[in-house]
């Protein structure tokens, strides 16, 4: 914590560092904070000269005090420049007084020059009643440290001497503070970070036929949900909230789905999730064109739709429990009929009778969870 004073321009000429102390004598005198470091520095004739430093604390005994070996701790080659550490002491505070001796490159040394300095004792008259002790934002976020307007003059453990300190690492951060009356004092002010909260949706998973997915979002602390869902059609993600609880349901018969969760805790700090879901479209089937009853193939000897899944996925008919299949020959007559359960048809009329190679007209309706799908084409029996 460094502050530079200019003390004095000395010259080597008695004539006109007298009349140099003449003129700081109706000047306010400079000042400290006690607990600080301070650099002070002359400079003499030509620069070349060589300085010698005292330092005496006026204790009011009439005896000034010399206590340079104690605050003196750096001194230039020449002595032209030092480092002085005030004390951090309440007792400690007052009026010290500089003495510095030069000495020119010719070996003429001038007269003592004296120069008395404030040193304001950091339990003086400063408060911090409404100075905050503590600043806590959410992780991943930068915490302002900021005492207030009120004084007009800080400076931080680092030597920024702006108001606001802004940091990304949790700890105690020191600033000094000075107010309108100079009484000056340091202050701790703590930067936590509190956790996000906790939210995880799992792993990206596949929905079949019916079956439905719960979203769970609920936490320690959490207080506000709000679930999205990504619109493929248009590549966004909706700008309204589809839900604001703690759980969502998904249902397979949507098909594929994209949906986050933005969760916010009682700390006001916010994190997000999201989860794709591959899920069942039930207006978007395939149905098998063709199949053959005397194939050495098994899965090709019955007409099951919709058709298998391309990834190799579990087929998707072994979810359907209510169907309702008609099958027409060419001339509109009705050769087979389903309903209910899912049944594959193995390219016999309702009399078991096998028929002939030929192509079929067929009228599909599956119900799921209330809603009806509805399918019509034709499949080709090949023998």
């Amino acid at each position: 914590m460094n502050r530079t004073l200019h003390i004095l321009l000395l010259i080597a000429t008695v004539y006109l560092f007298a009349h140099r102390v003449q003129a700081q004598s109706d000047v306010v005198l400079p000042w400290a904070c006690a607990g600080s470091q301070e650099t002070y520095w002359v400079k003499g004739f030509n620069g070349s000269s060589d300085f010698e430093w005292n330092v005496y604390f006026n204790d009011g005994s009439g005896t000034p005090q010399r206590v340079t070996e104690q605050v003196l701790t750096y001194n230039s080659l020449n002595g032209d420049t030092v480092l002085i550490s005030w004390p951090n002491d309440p007792d400690k505070g007052g009026l010290y007084t500089f003495e510095v001796v030069e000495t020119t490159a010719y070996g003429c040394i001038g007269t003592v020059y004296t120069e008395n300095i404030v040193v304001n004792s950091p339990a003086i008259t400063l408060s911090f009643d409404d100075v905050p002790g503590s600043f806590f934002v959410c992780e991943n976020q930068t915490a302002v440290l900021d005492p207030g307007a009120d004084f007009i003059n800080y400076l931080w453990q680092d030597g920024t001497t702006d108001e606001q300190y802004l940091t990304t690492e949790a700890g105690t951060y020191q600033v000094r503070l000075i107010d309108s009356e100079f009484s000056c004092a340091f202050h701790n002010i703590e930067a936590g970070f509190h956790p996000l909260p906790d939210i995880d949706l799992g792993r990206d998973t596949t929905l079949f036929g019916s079956q439905t997915l719960l979203l769970d979002a609920d936490g320690s602390g959490i207080m506000s949900w709000q679930w999205y869902t990504y619109n493929y059609n248009i590549n966004e993600w909706g700008s309204q909230p589809i839900a604001n609880t703690p759980t969502y349901l998904v249902e397979g018969t949507s098909g594929n789905q994209w949906i986050s969760v933005w969760v916010q805790d009682n700390n006001g700090c916010v994190n997000s999730d999201s989860i794709r879901i591959a899920g069942t479209d039930y207006s978007n089937f395939r149905i098998p064109k063709a199949f053959v009853p005397g194939s050495p193939i098994a899965e090709n000897r019955v007409w099951n739709f919709p058709a298998p899944p391309e990834d190799g996925g579990q087929p998707l008919y072994t979810f359907l429990t209510d169907v309702d299949v008609r099958v027409f020959n060419r001339w509109g007559k009705q050769v087979w009929e389903s309903k209910g359960a899912y049944q594959p048809w193995d390219g016999r009329d309702n009399n078991g009778r096998p028929l002939p190679m030929d192509s079929y007209h067929y009228i599909i309706r599956i119900r799921v969870d209330g809603k009806v799908f509805l399918y019509k084409g034709s499949v080709t029996i090949i023998r």
